[in-house]
């Protein structure tokens, strides 16, 4: 099954592959893509330049988060659940007033 995902993520299936039609996407690495692009973003950002990461994972990408599509926002909710664990940032009870503006954002 790998070795098929592979092969249809890489090469595609059908007439058009070479336009973009028959290819294989994985919803996960879509989403991790999605957020390593605006994470990046983020922090190149003159705005956000310096910023904790903690308030780039909660405030800014919350933002942008309202923006994406259903699909991404699906896929990578749980990508930012678990970057919240990491941050040390409770998701059922997050302190402070970004923190839980950033959750109803993600709750959206």
């Amino acid at each position: 099954m790998a070795a098929l995902a592979s092969a249809l993520e890489w090469l595609g299936a059908g007439a058009k592959t070479a336009v973009g039609y028959g290819r294989m996407v994985n919803p996960t690495n879509t989403a991790q893509k999605w957020l390593d692009k605006i994470m990046d973003e983020l922090r190149n950002d003159k705005d956000f330049k310096g910023q904790p990461e903690e308030t780039l994972w909660k405030k800014a990408l919350s933002e942008k988060y309202l923006l994406a599509s259903a699909e991404i926002k699906k896929e990578s909710l749980p990508l930012v659940q678990e970057k919240w664990k990491e941050l040390g940032i409770d998701w059922n009870n997050p302190v402070g007033n970004s923190a839980k503006a950033a959750k109803i954002n993600f709750s959206k």
